[in-house]
């Protein structure tokens, strides 16, 4: 028993096992969320964009509320700086972007054909005939047409949904920015405000609660936007250099996918190899050494310098997140995963903790009263 208590095999089990248990529960239960899930999906997409954006220009609003102590000054710079960035990302990267969309569009088939010829060939080395391949493709039902038809379909039956998107898009770029003015504005007076209507004797756990929270959010936010731009600009050069078309499309998917640990970098890279493998073996072996380098050099080198704090999660808890947050909420679980795991695990450490410390010191208490 002393073994089963001590062993973090044993530990990391029960608390995967209490995770699966409240998935399960959550999914008997899932229409009792639906108002909660409702007010999300009205309310958290702006709100979870304009932290996002707080904490990335939070860095610029501290820098000129010191040098000048004028809170609209540091309000409007930021602002500046927001837009100058979107306006440079519509004006110069936007336009090229989607004339690259258009051509990867139409480099579709042929991408398509080098795969399916590739796979064919393979499979003929491995001592299958030329009509047992066409046999096997076409039970796989491998043809442009089919996929092409399949992909319209979809697009058709998507049309609601793409308007619904949009609307959607423009009532957020209105809501966010007046979403972000408050947070700059009362942003450090709400923490005080928490802090001040707790309990004076909670008032320490609120603090730290509070700065767990601002850390953990400020740390990722700023060190990940600098990584994903890091990896769009350095798979974007080394692709040019390659000579791949679209470079600036499959730069730009590489450092957007990079937000996701794990499994964004090998969903980031699959454009860039399928497209290099309309060039042959070689520039498709030269795309997998150019992302390990860039890889390598984000993980060893551009990341402990951008990033604040270290998660410090283990690799198999990473995964397990992932997964878990991927089926339950999609891309964006994915995405706000292992920020939420990391500031919920050290809140909760943090409130052990202070009851811990509490229960000590009452009890040294009464045993002095004694």
């Amino acid at each position: 028993m002393k073994y089963l208590k001590g062993s973090k095999i044993i530990a990391f089990l029960m608390f995967v096992f209490l995770v699966g248990l409240i998935v399960l529960t959550y999914q008997q239960v899932s229409f009792l969320f639906i108002p909660i899930n409702a007010l999300f999906s009205t309310l958290g997409i702006p709100v979870i964009l304009a932290l996002f954006i707080y904490y990335a220009l939070l860095p610029i609003y501290q820098f000129v509320l010191e040098k000048t102590s004028r809170q609209w000054l540091a309000i409007l710079s930021s602002f500046l700086v927001l837009i100058l960035a979107f306006g440079f990302l519509f004006l110069a990267i936007f336009p090229k972007l989607i004339d690259e969309i258009s051509s990867f569009i139409k480099m579709a088939p042929t991408i398509f054909n080098t795969v399916v010829t590739e796979v064919e060939n393979l499979l003929s080395k491995n001592g299958l005939s030329s009509q047992q391949v066409n046999e096997l493709i076409n039970e796989w039902d491998i043809n442009v047409s089919n996929t092409l038809k399949n992909v319209v379909g979809s697009l058709g039956d998507g049309i609601s949904s793409t308007v619904n998107y949009t609307v959607t898009f423009f009532i957020n770029l209105f809501t966010v920015p007046v979403i972000l003015y408050y947070f700059f504005k009362d942003g450090s007076k709400s923490a005080d405000k928490i802090v001040e209507l707790s309990p004076k004797e909670y008032r320490p756990l609120v603090e730290e609660i509070l700065e767990i929270f601002h850390d953990g959010v400020s740390g990722y936010t700023s060190g990940r936007l600098i990584l994903c731009l890091y990896v769009a600009v350095a798979s974007y050069l080394s692709f040019m250099l390659l000579g791949l078309p679209n470079a600036i499309l499959l730069g730009v998917l590489a450092g957007v996918f990079d937000i996701i640990p794990y499994f964004g970098p090998v969903l980031g890279i699959m454009p860039a190899i399928l497209v290099a493998a309309t060039q042959g073996w070689f520039a498709v072996a030269m795309v997998v050494v150019t992302i390990m380098v860039i890889q390598q050099l984000e993980g060893n080198v551009i990341a402990p310098l951008v990033m604040e704090n270290n998660l410090s999660i283990h690799p198999l808890t990473t995964i397990l997140v992932l997964l878990v947050s991927g089926n339950l909420f999609g891309i964006l679980g994915m995405i706000l995963a292992l920020p939420v795991y990391v500031i919920t695990r050290d809140i909760v450490l943090a409130i052990f903790k202070f009851y811990k410390k509490n229960y000590q010191s009452k009890k040294i208490t009464t045993h002095s009263n004694k």
